[in-house]
């Protein structure tokens, strides 16, 4: 994915409220029209389509988006690293209860390991250098097409 334009848009939150078994938002989004920097960061002022309100964006040149990106691809490594800790241990345990104790602990913690580097590496694969300097709660930064969204509840 090249760098040369943001593939984020700017979201202005339209509704929100409350139902069964969780909350919902619905957003109206608007393309960021900016032109990405040969370096550095530079703040540029949208004008929200919705409300008319200016909202400051930072916008990342394309050197400092693929460095960005070289950072979440890296914390991606965090958790495989971890789990060569846990792995290690197994081998060299002194009894097979050690063993077993850092076998269940490595098989528990392998769903969260693999979700941290799903996490890690998806950020990276969206990461364009855009960050609002300021939130405001109803203006946000979005993928395009992503006008709504639901959050679950647990109820206990």
């Amino acid at each position: 994915m090249g760098v040369d334009s943001p593939v984020r848009q700017l979201a202005h939150r339209t509704g929100s409220g409350e139902s069964t078994g969780g909350s919902w938002s619905t957003y109206a989004l608007y393309p960021i029209p900016v032109t990405r920097p040969e370096a550095g960061r530079v703040v540029e002022v949208l004008v929200c389509g919705e409300c008319g309100a200016e909202v400051a964006c930072a916008v990342t040149g394309a050197a400092g988006v693929r460095r960005l990106r070289l950072w979440w691809r890296g914390l991606a490594t965090v958790p495989g690293a971890f789990a060569v800790v846990l792995v290690v241990p197994v081998a060299g345990a002194q009894s097979s209860g050690q063993a077993v104790a850092f076998a269940v602990l490595g098989v528990a913690l392998l769903p969260v390991l693999a979700f941290g580097v799903h996490l890690a590496l998806r950020r990276a694969r969206d990461e364009d250098g855009l960050r609002l300097v300021r939130g405001d709660g109803i203006h946000s930064l979005r993928p395009a097409g992503s006008t709504s969204d639901f959050s679950a509840t647990l109820e206990a």
